[in-house]
């Protein structure tokens, strides 16, 4: 009751220890896109990472199993 602590908050070695919000968190840091961000560009730059391509050469099938993760 007099607890300041949320029950949704995650330690941060949890979130990063997943390889894609690892991903994302690297994207958003370096690209620093303006929002608000397309989840589908985001997924696009993910899946380039994953595959080591070029975000234009990511297929649509790459993109969508990050899209849907």
């Amino acid at each position: 009751m007099g607890s300041t602590s949320s029950k949704h908050e995650v330690p941060l070695g949890v979130v990063l220890s997943n390889r894609r919000r690892l991903y994302v968190v690297q994207h958003l840091l370096e690209e620093s896109p303006e929002p608000p961000i397309d989840v589908g560009d985001l997924a696009e730059a993910v899946a380039a990472v994953e595959h080591k391509k070029h975000p234009e050469v990511v297929s649509s099938a790459e993109k969508h199993r990050i899209y849907v993760s």
